[in-house]
């Protein structure tokens, strides 16, 4: 329920300490001092006297204070990085969210880049999809803010876990807004990097449907000469693993086609009710993106093929094989789902939770299998049924015969031995070694020579084994040994020095996956695992 001032009679959000029209103070019932921050463009200083003597608040909240020229009223969120909260320009009444970096990571360059990213991103792009950052300081502790329109609703995710699979109708007025954000940050030359439902926010509309804003632009990357972020390092994977293109991934080679490919896993996640690869660690599932074919959507979800078929384009591992641009994945798939949201069926029906990734073939099994020919078939059918009725094609009148005896067999052909045949280029698989954790000082050997990328492309064999060996200050050496059968991400985690082993020792490679670490001690997951965190 609103807190309504005794004073002015303005309304404010539960938990605001001071009036932001009058200054009255709605907790101890006296006004608040001029000099306490309530005036407009009152510092973060002024308005908490209980500061303490590093700059910082002896208490956890900034409800009351003054953050520029808005007060904060509420708590929205907390996390791994910050806080976000609640405020409102006391002067026009403008509500608005205040996000605050903590103090200790405001200090690392590298985390500030990425924060900073954000606020440069969304202002570059200036659509009404994507939230707008309008503003941007320090506390005197070193916290850096920034202040972003507030939006009021949920997030696509916490949607889901009330309505899904997503109704059609719904679907295409979702995704038709997306595409329009998305389109124009590519545009300007932006890829997000970290699409997934969490980013895309449903804000609710008086008339009813939703508005959608996409959030997040911490981890985006800007593709023309000099606006890359300093966090785009190649060879180190950022986003979120569930939602992460195969390249993204590896690291490298990010562009535009690597939105297109999450857009793919949403696209699954919206009719299915489940992403295409699903597991307990954000290994299986990276490595699941580079080797695994995702299940067909139509076995796990009631959908007609033409949308499995636009969803299986956006999934395809190769961007050679993907949409080129968003504008051609919404041509593609936006009929469809208009088509469906006007028929008697419009909401899409799940079948059952996606596949094991044990159970899920590899691009490598694939590749292995005999192509079917379905020449013989489809000649088969059609004499069957001409025959049948009896028809006449071309003016030959077509009539049951008995059978004719058996051709004879075909001839023997003789192959050439291998040696008289040209040379046969071998198939290169890629390994990304997943050092853990990832800023550790480090010198890495490849079968005894020095390496200098945390990556590793060979010829594809079955009984070739490659030694990794990774040396690292205050770290017990690493070595262990896969086998390049497909490509894979390797996990590389060292242990501290002195440090008791967490497993036994460490083992080749299967085939098919990489060398399993150090066992690592059994712990409870959360009821919901496909929320995995960001690396």
């Amino acid at each position: 329920m609103d807190v309504t001032c005794p004073r002015c009679n303005t309304a404010h959000e539960p938990g605001v300490t001071f009036c932001g029209a009058c200054g009255y103070s709605l907790r101890a019932g006296t006004s608040a001092p001029a000099a306490a921050g309530t005036g407009p463009g009152a510092s973060y200083a002024a308005a908490a006297p209980e500061l303490s003597d590093t700059g910082t608040l002896a208490g956890a909240s900034l409800v009351g204070s003054m953050v520029g020229e808005y007060q904060v009223t509420g708590l929205i969120g907390e996390g791994g990085m910050g806080t976000v909260y609640s405020g409102i320009q006391p002067l026009i009444g403008k509500k608005v969210a205040i996000k605050v970096l903590k103090a200790e990571l405001s200090r690392d360059p590298e985390v500030m880049e990425r924060f900073l990213a954000e606020a440069r991103a969304v202002n570059r792009i200036g659509h009404p999809n994507i939230v707008d950052v309008f503003s941007f300081g320090a506390f005197p502790d070193g916290a850096q803010y920034f202040v972003m329109e507030h939006l009021q609703g949920k997030s696509l995710s916490g949607y889901l876990e009330e309505v899904k699979p997503l109704p059609y109708p719904q679907a295409a007025s979702i995704c038709a807004q997306v595409f329009d954000a998305l389109e124009a940050a590519h545009a300007h030359n932006i890829v997000h990097r970290d699409l997934k439902p969490d980013n895309i926010f449903l804000c609710d509309r008086p008339g009813g449907g939703f508005m959608v804003k996409l959030l997040d632009f911490g981890i985006a990357k800007f593709t023309d000469e000099g606006m890359m972020s300093g966090h785009t390092r190649t060879g180190v994977p950022m986003g979120t693993p569930l939602y992460m293109s195969p390249e993204q991934c590896r690291g490298r080679d990010i562009g535009p086609q690597s939105d297109i490919y999450s857009l793919g896993v949403i696209l699954y996640e919206l009719f299915s009710g489940t992403p295409p690869f699903v597991a307990d660690s954000f290994y299986e599932v990276i490595s699941a993106h580079l080797t695994k074919i995702p299940p067909p959507l139509r076995s796990v979800a009631e959908v007609p093929p033409e949308l499995e078929a636009v969803v299986g384009k956006a999934l395809a591992k190769d961007r050679a094989e993907r949409y080129t641009t968003v504008a051609e994945l919404r041509q593609a798939v936006l009929p469809i789902l208009q088509g469906l949201a006007g028929s008697s069926a419009p909401t899409p029906v799940a079948l059952g939770p996606a596949p094991s990734l044990s159970s899920i073939p590899s691009v490598a099994d694939r590749a292995a299998a005999p192509p079917r020919s379905r020449t013989g078939l489809v000649v088969g059918v059609v004499a069957v049924v001409v025959l049948a009725a009896g028809g006449t094609v071309g003016g030959i009148v077509l009539t049951r015969q008995p059978p004719a005896a058996p051709p004879p067999p075909p001839p023997v052909v003789v192959q050439a031995p291998a040696s008289q045949a040209g040379p046969v280029a071998p198939r290169t698989v890629t390994i990304q070694l997943m050092l853990n954790p990832p800023d550790a000082k480090h010198e890495l050997f490849i079968d005894g020579t020095k390496h200098d990328r945390l990556e590793i492309e060979a010829p594809a064999s079955k009984t070739k084994m490659i030694e990794v060996k990774v040396i690292a200050a205050g770290y017990q050496p690493f070595v262990a040994t896969v086998r390049p059968i497909s490509d894979m991400v390797f996990p590389v985690n060292l242990q501290k020095i002195g440090e008791p082993p967490k497993g036994g020792a460490r083992r080749a490679a299967p085939a098919g996956g990489p060398a399993p670490g150090p066992a690592a001690p059994a712990k409870k997951e959360p009821p919901r695992v496909k929320r995995i965190e960001d690396i």
